[in-house]
């Protein structure tokens, strides 16, 4: 008798062996355009917060109003660089690819969310991470978190 579990690590196990031994499959570079385009498309409007995609270089621009903006830029494979538009590079941010959900995730732990048993834990939302890092880059570089100043 197999179970979820016993599947799921089946299934992960083929996704990235046809990854890696596909050299055509670049699944991991599709994925970083979606997560792109995921990141202009639902960001946009939110909480004040405007989006606009460069056409020249293929990033996309954050922008606060009144405040400043930033860039989110794919670079390749999965590898993405915050840009600000004060200070120039601001972070660069690399993601796993998880073959079985066929999406790039964060390097570390989800905290939010609790691991269900016979499960591994999750990984941190990538989109969460580029906004994350987004902030930071909206801050002036003198400047620390409210949270952080405590």
């Amino acid at each position: 008798m197999t179970t979820e579990y016993d599947s799921r690590e089946a299934l992960d196990l083929l996704s990235r062996a046809a990854d890696e031994l596909n050299p055509d499959r670049n699944l991991r570079e599709d994925a970083g355009t979606r997560l792109l385009e995921q990141f202009q498309e639902q960001l946009n409007g939110e909480a004040g917060f405007v989006t606009e995609r460069d056409i020249r270089t293929g990033g996309v621009w954050l922008a606060l109003p009144g405040v400043g903006k930033v860039k989110v830029a794919h670079i390749s494979n999965g590898d993405f660089k915050i840009y600000s538009s004060e200070s120039g590079p601001a972070a660069d941010l690399r993601f796993v690819y998880n073959a079985l959900e066929k999406r790039l995730e964060a390097l570390d732990r989800d905290e939010y969310t609790r691991p269900l048993p016979g499960q591994p834990d999750q990984r941190r939302s990538a989109l969460a991470v580029l906004v994350e890092s987004a902030i930071e880059g909206l801050r002036p570089a003198d400047s620390l978190p409210a949270s952080d100043t405590q």
